[in-house]
C-alpha cells in the first residue's frame, strides 16, 4: 500500500477541516480530522461549538470534556428546554492547557487535532499574541502566513496549536471557572461573602426574576430591588441549575414596567450568568441587612 510522504501528510493534516457537520462520529468524540475553530469571549475564555454526531449524547459529551453536565448547561442553557439531534452546536470551554500551542515529539497527525482561531474585527496580532494565547507575535505571523500584523483581516483562519483527541481530563480543569461568568463576578462574590462573615443577616426571598433578552452582555452585573439597600450586593440563585451570581443594586424596581410578582430585575449579563432561557424565570435572592 502506498503511503503519502511525511511532509504532505502533515499538510494534509494541517489543514484538514471538517465538511460534514458534526465533530467526531459515533464512536469517539474528536478525531484528527476534525478542526477546532477557537472563539475568545468576553472575559477571555476560550471556546469551540461541539456539533454533534450520531449516537453522540450530552451526558458522555461532558465527561469527555472533563466538565459535569450541569457545567454544560452553564455555557449551553439553550439545550435544556428541548431534545438534542445531530449537527446541534454545543459550545465547550477550552482550558489554556489542553491547548498545545508549540511542536512536540508527542503531537502527531493520529493523535491530535488542529486549532485554530477566526479573526474578528477589531482583533489586532497583539491581542492575539498577548492577551489571548501567549504566542509570539512573529510565530503567529507566520502561521498565518502573514509579512505584517496590518494585513490581518476578519474571517482569516490562524493556527494556534494542537489539542489530544483523548479529550480533556477533569484535573487539567483544576482552578478553572467552569461558569462562563464566574471570572468576571468573582470581585463581587467576594464582598457579598465577606460581609457575611462579618455577622450581617442575609433575608432570603424568592420569587420572579426578568430581564431584557434582546440586549446584549455589557459586562456589567446590576440589578432593581425593592427592599435591599442601594448599591448593596445580593445574591441571586437560579434554583433550576444551582449558578448564583452577585449583582449590585442601582435602583427600585418601576411600578410602571414589572407587576408586583417580580422580586428582581436583572442585567443581560446576570441573567446569562444564571443560564436564563425565558425573559422571565424563578430566582431565590440574599440580601444583606
Amino acid at each position: 500500500m502506498r503511503t503519502l510522504p511525511v511532509a504532505f501528510a502533515a499538510i494534509v493534516w494541517h489543514f484538514a477541516v471538517l465538511t460534514d457537520a458534526q465533530t467526531g462520529d459515533s464512536l469517539t468524540y474528536l478525531t484528527p480530522k476534525d478542526t477546532i475553530l477557537l472563539s475568545v469571549g468576553p472575559y477571555g475564555g476560550k471556546y469551540f461549538d461541539h456539533q454533534l454526531a450520531d449516537g453522540q449524547t450530552l451526558y458522555s459529551l461532558a465527561r469527555f470534556y472533563g466538565l459535569s453536565v450541569q457545567e454544560l448547561y452553564a455555557f449551553n442553557p439553550q439545550l435544556q428546554a428541548r431534545s438534542i439531534s445531530r449537527g446541534d452546536p454545543v459550545r465547550i470551554p477550552l482550558p489554556n492547557r489542553a491547548i498545545l500551542r508549540f511542536r512536540a515529539p508527542e503531537i502527531s497527525p493520529l493523535t491530535h487535532a488542529p486549532v485554530y482561531y477566526l479573526v474578528r474585527k477589531g482583533d489586532t496580532m497583539y491581542r492575539l499574541s498577548k492577551r489571548y494565547f501567549e504566542l509570539p507575535m512573529d510565530t503567529l505571523l507566520a502561521r498565518a502566513g502573514l509579512q505584517s500584523h496590518e494585513e490581518l483581516k476578519p474571517g482569516q483562519r490562524i493556527h494556534i496549536g494542537w489539542m489530544n483527541i483523548k479529550g480533556i481530563p477533569p484535573d487539567m480543569r483544576s482552578g478553572l471557572h467552569t461558569n462562563p461568568y464566574a471570572a468576571a463576578n468573582a470581585r463581587m462574590a467576594q464582598r457579598f461573602l465577606r460581609q457575611l462573615e462579618q455577622g450581617k443577616d442575609a433575608v432570603l426571598t424568592k420569587g420572579a426574576a426578568c430581564w431584557q433578552k434582546t440586549s446584549r452582555d455589557s459586562e456589567d452585573f446590576f440589578a432593581m430591588h425593592d427592599t435591599a439597600p442601594l448599591q448593596s450586593i445580593i445574591e441571586v440563585k437560579n434554583p433550576m441549575n444551582g449558578l448564583k451570581v452577585y449583582v449590585k443594586v442601582l435602583c427600585r424596581i418601576p411600578d410602571t414596567l414589572y407587576d408586583e410578582g417580580v422580586e428582581v430585575v436583572l442585567s443581560p449579563t446576570a441573567a446569562r450568568a444564571l443560564g436564563a432561557i425565558n425573559a422571565r424565570f424563578f430566582v431565590h435572592v440574599k440580601s444583606l441587612r
